[in-house]
């Protein structure tokens, strides 16, 4: 049963950082994107 518990909370902690993870990948990816075409005009 404490096994249980914390791999719940394991869990918990590391969901937040999965889940922001690919947010800031992307975020990076549509900022490189944006400079290129500042660069461009």
């Amino acid at each position: 049963m404490l096994l249980l518990v914390a791999v719940m909370l394991l869990t918990l902690q590391v969901l937040p950082v999965a889940a922001v993870l690919p947010l800031s990948i992307i975020l990076s990816v549509v900022a490189d994107e944006g400079e290129q075409v500042l660069s461009i005009f």
